[in-house]
């Protein structure tokens, strides 16, 4: 089974401030952030054909990561008032095409995303990840890409375990020990100080995992840098941990069969032109 995961909370904050807000529905509701996601899955369903489509939210602020670590996305502002509401709209258009649409209090749209995908590759189906978050660089594997808004929403890049590792120098699954060493501004995780890229990329290529490199300290040959990760020690564990994906999340289940609505299907036929979007309205092939 041809199986996409769309991180839908991300992707509606980057056509938001990749549209004009001036696109409204008759009613004068902002509509910008969902017609421009809408378009970008259109899009892409018409170029890979999936046999089942999930669109993943986020549910709201606090999560299990904000009980370990105050900080993280603290820094982040709320929502602008006018996309607000494209949350709900947008999950009212996952029921008029027909998909499922999931949600968990305390989980982030990625940890649900990192369990389905977990479900999707051990009963042998080909997962595409939907994203503009490189955190879900992590699930690479055999049986899953990333399809990653590159410009806006309007340029998609598909990224693979080979090629993950060929450019990175180790594989996917130490993302997490990488960014634990550099940090993430995004996340308000700050890294290791006087760790870059460069040097991260290069630690965990030599030693694989944060927990290696700590048992293996004294090979590391600049004392500046020694020094730096050893007063860094317990701050780096636990930011490895804030940016590992639950692949576990209890309650959250893949549909056993194909869902054969979507674009063509007269419910969303209905829904796009209650919301004067006319030309996702037209008469297109199922899925």
């Amino acid at each position: 089974m041809e199986l996409f995961l769309v991180d839908t909370s991300g992707l509606l904050y980057r056509a938001f401030f990749s549209l004009p807000t001036t696109l409204t529905a008759p009613d004068g509701t902002p509509t910008n952030a969902v017609y421009g996601t809408l378009r970008m899955l259109n899009r892409l369903v018409e170029d890979y054909h999936p046999d089942l489509a999930v669109l993943c939210f986020d549910e709201g602020r606090v999560t299990f990561r904000t009980e370990v670590y105050e900080e993280y996305k603290a820094q982040r502002p709320e929502p602008p008032d006018e996309l607000r509401p494209q949350f709900q709209i947008m999950r009212e258009a996952g029921e008029a095409l027909g998909w499922p649409v999931f949600s968990k209090e305390g989980y982030e749209a990625d940890d649900l995303i990192a369990t389905l995908a977990r479900q999707g590759e051990e009963r042998g189906d080909r997962v595409y990840i939907v994203t503009s978050d490189r955190d879900l660089l992590q699930l690479l594997s055999p049986r899953v890409s990333l399809l990653i808004t590159k410009k806006g929403i309007s340029e998609l890049e598909e990224i693979t375990e080979e090629e993950f590792e060929a450019e990175w120098g180790f594989p996917p699954s130490r993302w997490v020990d990488y960014k634990a060493l550099r940090g993430d501004p995004s996340d308000n995780i700050p890294g290791v100080r006087g760790v870059g890229e460069k040097t991260a990329r290069r630690l965990i290529a030599r030693f694989g995992t944060v927990e290696n490199l700590y048992q293996h300290l004294d090979q590391v040959e600049s004392a500046r840098l020694r020094k730096a990760l050893e007063e860094a020690r317990d701050e780096v564990l636990v930011w490895k941990r804030l940016v590992t994906l639950d692949r576990q999340v209890e309650g959250v289940e893949l549909p056993a069969e194909p869902v054969r609505d979507g674009f063509a299907s007269p419910r969303f036929h209905q829904f796009a032109l209650r919301l004067g979007m006319k030309s996702l309205a037209q008469p297109q092939s199922l899925f």
